[in-house]
């Protein structure tokens, strides 16, 4: 972690993260990883704070419960949840773990107590499991793009291919309105 933080391009972004790391720490937050059979027992909870997330910040929710249910079926399906000291979840990432990358795909974000932020810290944390668990890449994901760039993270554009055998109005529009919702996120 220390050499993560020592890359981040500037003092304000670097002094920004660590802030939200020490107050998930103060917090008692603990990152607790789940996957395979025990993943779906924690999708409903992620789904509401990521619905709470949506309306927080005047965007459409991104993730429906039945794309949700879809998660655990995927190989190398995992979450990554950052849970108070009962036990209640803070922040989540889901993600998936495909060769040496670890891809961070989807968030739910709740403000911390007095409105600070601990999404560094959960941030943090997916670092250094990604490192501990061997991952030589970690695809951050796309939500909260300025925030991840200005610690150092870049991206790469995403395209996805979707073949249709029929004319299929109603699935077509599924992706714009994913895609409208992401680049909403992209800019919060």
């Amino acid at each position: 972690m220390p050499d993560f933080v020592g890359r981040i391009p500037n003092e304000q972004a670097r002094a920004e993260f660590q802030h939200q790391h020490h107050c998930g720490n103060a917090l008692g937050l603990r990152l607790h990883t789940v996957s395979g059979s025990d993943l779906p027992s924690v999708l409903p909870d992620f789904h509401t704070l990521s619905q709470h997330q949506a309306q927080r910040e005047g965007r459409p929710a991104l993730y429906s419960r039945a794309m949700l249910t879809c998660l655990p079926r995927i190989p190398g399906a995992l979450a990554l949840l950052a849970e108070k000291p009962d036990g209640a979840l803070a922040d989540a990432f889901l993600g998936f773990r495909h060769g040496a990358t670890l891809y961070l795909w989807a968030e739910a974000i709740a403000p911390g107590p007095g409105g600070e932020s601990t999404f560094g810290w959960l941030l943090a944390e997916s670092i250094r499991h990604a490192a501990d668990t061997g991952a030589r890449v970690l695809d951050a994901g796309r939500g909260h793009d300025q925030f991840k760039q200005h610690i150092g993270f870049t991206h790469v554009p995403l395209t996805t291919a979707i073949h249709l055998t029929g004319p299929n109005p109603r699935l077509l529009s599924s992706p714009r309105e994913l895609g409208t919702a992401l680049e909403v996120l992209a800019r919060a």
